[in-house]
């Protein structure tokens, strides 16, 4: 089984919204293309940057260590109705 890695997580963040990735690029103030990079695992790691990891997780109103997929931090509380969507994986 690969890995979920953190674009994953975004993009299942994302269309739980129902927002196209333009308009989650719009709302983070992000460019479309690094979004796109993102998700698909191309930016990983040291090329995804804190700021962009910063404004996704405003958007999403989750901490940056829920995108990283550290519910043992504590601090895993996604908004209201993700909750169901995420245990149904």
């Amino acid at each position: 089984m690969e890995p979920d890695h953190v674009g994953k997580r975004i993009a299942r963040l994302r269309k739980a919204q129902g927002w196209s990735q333009r308009e989650l690029a719009r709302r983070a103030q992000i460019a479309s293309p690094t979004l796109s990079y993102v998700e698909r695992g191309v930016r990983a790691g040291a090329r995804l940057t804190v700021r962009t990891l910063q404004r996704l997780a405003v958007v999403f109103n989750v901490s940056v260590d829920a995108l990283l997929n550290r519910e043992d931090s504590g601090v895993w509380w996604p908004p209201s109705g993700l909750c169901a969507y995420f245990t149904s994986r």
